[in-house]
């Protein structure tokens, strides 16, 4: 049975010389059609035939070469391109080597063995996984951002209708990343914290330095406005927003400029798509 992640074209489609001071290597534009395997489906769901970016340079495909040989030394792989340095050859040597390269990967995505494998699927995964902490009082609607992580979830990790809503859950949740699809650029979520404030400040002053410190964005959650907990997340959020990308959300049935109404996953999934954007736009 053909596996559903198995990748349908791996190409690149441009290159760029980087100047000395970044590295002076050319950095290569692949596109890729197909699916990781942290892909979350309400990004098949937008998008049932995903097509996206990665940039790359030769030295990590050819340690996919290498790799895929010692793990399958069974198999006959075709040719990779020999190294040679291309800034200084002629366009037709560059658009050669292009070519080479697609027709590397043609050739390697119809062995079964290899498309899916692992080493595949870590080439095409995004290399930036970024850490999200979700902060705000209780009940607050939290776990409609776990909820994304635990449907995401492998068959080696069974899910039921108690344990959604266990504390197990929330460690699954917080160790099983899900990748998003942004226009044309994928980016994975590794890690979710879940962190809630009880009116302690000094408590709440210590969430948001480890914040600061440790992780990559933050939704910041509140029930209703005019209480305690809208002031705290309130107050939560101007400090955190200068500093690293955040979403204040609440659970409350209206809306609110500049927020986030989460009453549902779905709800969540565009809070964190909001945050991702936000990455995608520096």
């Amino acid at each position: 049975m053909e596996s559903s992640l198995r990748l349908l074209s791996i190409t690149v489609i441009s290159y760029k010389i980087l100047p000395e001071q970044q590295g002076g290597y050319v950095k290569l534009y692949v596109n890729v059609e197909g699916k990781t395997r942290f892909m979350h489906p309400l990004s098949l769901h937008i998008n049932p035939s995903p097509v996206f970016k990665f940039s790359t340079r030769y030295s990590e495909l050819l340690c996919l070469h290498l790799e895929l040989k010692e793990l399958f030394p069974e198999l006959e792989l075709p040719a990779f391109p020999k190294k040679k340095w291309i800034g200084s050859r002629s366009q037709s040597f560059i658009t050669k080597r292009i070519q080479q390269l697609n027709d590397y990967f043609t050739a390697i995505l119809q062995i079964a063995e290899v498309n899916p494998s692992e080493p595949l699927m870590r080439l095409i995964s995004p290399h930036r996984p970024l850490k999200i902490c979700v902060i705000g009082g209780p009940r607050v609607g939290k776990q409609y951002l776990v909820e994304l992580f635990v449907k995401n979830e492998s068959a080696n990790y069974p899910v039921d209708s108690q344990t959604k809503v266990s504390m197990c859950s929330v460690e699954i949740a917080k160790s099983t990343p899900i990748d998003l699809l942004i226009e044309d650029k994928l980016f994975r979520i590794a890690c979710l914290d879940i962190k809630t404030f009880t009116g302690n400040e000094g408590q709440e002053k210590a969430f948001v330095n480890e914040i600061i410190a440790d992780k990559h964005a933050a939704v910041i959650m509140y029930k209703e406005r005019g209480t305690n907990g809208y002031a705290t997340a309130r107050e939560i959020y101007d400090i955190l927003k200068p500093r690293i990308p955040c979403v204040l959300a609440n659970c409350d049935a209206g809306s609110h400029d500049g927020e986030f109404s989460i009453r549902t996953s779905r709800d969540a999934f565009l809070a964190f798509e909001a945050l991702v954007k936000i990455f995608k736009s520096d």
